[in-house]
C-alpha cells in the first residue's frame, strides 16, 4: 500500500511487486525493501510522495525548532520547523507513516502544514541542530553511562597508585634497558598497565 502510488511517477508495477515481495519475505515495510534494492532512489521517492500528497518538498537547509530531542526526533521521522512560513512540521515518514498519510489525504484529512523531506535530509538537518548536545554527549557521555571507565574523576588514591607503578616501572626499565625502542615499548605498556 505504501508504494503503490509510484505507479503514477514512472516506477514500473514489476519493480514495486518485486519490492513487495522482498518485504514479505524479510519481514520489512515495502518501501524499505524497495529503497534498499535500488529500485529507485530516496529523492525520486520521496519526492513523488510529496506531489502525491500535494505537499511542499524540502531539500535545502531550514530552520528546526530548539526544541527537538535527538535522536529520538531521527527515528521518529517529524520535527517542528522555527521558521514556519511554508509549514509547522518537516516529515520524513517511512513504513506504516506513509500509509497513513496516503489515507488521509484521501479522505480530506491531511494537515496541509506538513511538508516532507528525505530520511536522510531530515537526520542531517536534526544533527546540524544538535551539534552542541552530540559534542557534550561525545565527550562525557561514558563517564555518565558507566563512571568506572572513565579516568576523568579518578580518585586519589587511585591516582596515586597509577602514577606510582608507573614511575616505579619506569625507572627499573631506564635502569635494566639499554635499547631505546624496547625502552618505548617498555614505557607504553607500563603506562596502560599502570592505569588500567
Amino acid at each position: 500500500m505504501e508504494i503503490a502510488f509510484l505507479t503514477h511517477y514512472g516506477v514500473p508495477p514489476s519493480t514495486l511487486s518485486a519490492a513487495t515481495g522482498m518485504a514479505r519475505r524479510q519481514g520489512v515495510y515495502a518501501d524499505e525493501a524497495l529503497l534498499a534494492a535500488g529500485g529507485i532512489s530516496e529523492s525520486h521517492f520521496y519526492h513523488a510522495l510529496a506531489r502525491h500528497l500535494r505537499l511542499p518538498f524540502v531539500d535545502g537547509d531550514v530552520q528546526i525548532a530548539a526544541t527537538i530531542c535527538y535522536p529520538e526526533a531521527i527515528h521518529a521521522g517529524l520535527v517542528p520547523l522555527a521558521d514556519r512560513k511554508e509549514a509547522d512540521l518537516l516529515a520524513a515518514p517511512r513504513g506504516d507513516a506513509i500509509a497513513h498519510l496516503i489515507l488521509s489525504s484521501y479522505r480530506g484529512e491531511l494537515q496541509s502544514r506538513l511538508a516532507i523531506t528525505c530520511p536522510t535530509h531530515l537526520s542531517r538537518l536534526v544533527r546540524a541542530a544538535s551539534r552542541e548536545r552530540i559534542l557534550h554527549e561525545s565527550s562525557f557521555g561514558l563517564a555518565s553511562w558507566d563512571p568506572a571507565l572513565c579516568t576523568k574523576d579518578m580518585t586519589s588514591p587511585r591516582r596515586s597508585r597509577a602514577i606510582s607503578g608507573l614511575a616505579v616501572l619506569l625507572l627499573v626499565a631506564m635502569l635494566t634497558i639499554k635499547s631505546a625502542s624496547f625502552f618505548c615499548a617498555m614505557l607504553v605498556s607500563a603506562a596502560f598497565f599502570a592505569l588500567v
